[in-house]
């Protein structure tokens, strides 16, 4: 649930594994169709670090309103 409506919004614990299983603790998630931001959210939840690509405008700040109040920062 997530009101900023993107058309590929997951649930988190859809790639709760998916992290775990394919980067170590403290390693680096690249995820290269940021959109939500979803994978950024759950990678630094689970103490990892994350770098993700956007091309859209309109994701961009919608991304980075959701990263400010969900994890609190953006970088």
């Amino acid at each position: 649930p997530f009101h900023e409506a993107h058309f590929a919004t997951y649930p988190p614990e859809l790639i709760i594994d998916c992290i775990k299983a394919g980067c170590p603790e403290h390693g680096v998630v690249l995820d290269p169709y940021m959109g939500a931001g979803t994978t950024a959210i759950v990678a630094r939840k689970l103490n990892r670090n994350f770098f993700g690509y956007e091309l859209n405008p309109k994701n961009i700040g919608m991304t980075e309103r959701r990263l400010r109040k969900e994890i609190g920062i953006f970088l």
